[in-house]
């Protein structure tokens, strides 16, 4: 469908486009503390789930529908917007580099900094946790000192 003014049939990604909105994509683990809870009992301030992958099956979040291991929740929040300007330094992990096979939480001096991504040499992007594990090649997005 299209109108005169503009098409009427948008995506998510319009919108992200368009607004000051982020998607974020969250797969379920099973231990994840939000497996075997109904929509209506999670408590996600700021955020709303916007739909649930299961499989090949998109689902429309109402309150009854209860989250499985699998599940890949796709949630919506606003765009940080603040004042303060970030900026991330980059560091590849080459060759003979100390840290590599290391989990990110055995990593000494991370009290003032913080890794917010790593770009692995195969052009995936992992959004790092304590465990981890720094490969070679990795290019490591990095705040703080």
């Amino acid at each position: 469908m299209v109108d005169d003014e503009q098409n009427v049939m948008k995506t998510f990604s319009d919108y992200q486009e368009e607004q000051q909105i982020q998607l974020i994509q969250m797969k379920m683990e099973k231990d994840h503390k939000y497996v075997g809870k109904k929509i209506s009992e999670l408590r996600i301030k700021n955020m709303l789930i916007v739909l649930i992958k299961r499989g090949d099956e998109d689902i429309i979040p109402r309150a009854e529908v209860k989250i499985k291991e699998g599940d890949i929740l796709v949630l919506s929040a606003q765009s940080y917007e603040g004042d303060i300007d970030m900026v991330l330094r980059e560091e590849t992990v080459e060759e003979g580099d100390g840290r590599i096979g290391c989990q990110i939480k055995d990593l000494p001096k991370m009290e003032e900094r913080m890794i917010a991504l790593i770009r692995r040499e195969d052009g995936s992007t992992v959004i790092p946790k304590g465990e981890t594990v720094i490969q070679k090649g990795d290019v490591l997005a990095i705040s703080g000192n």
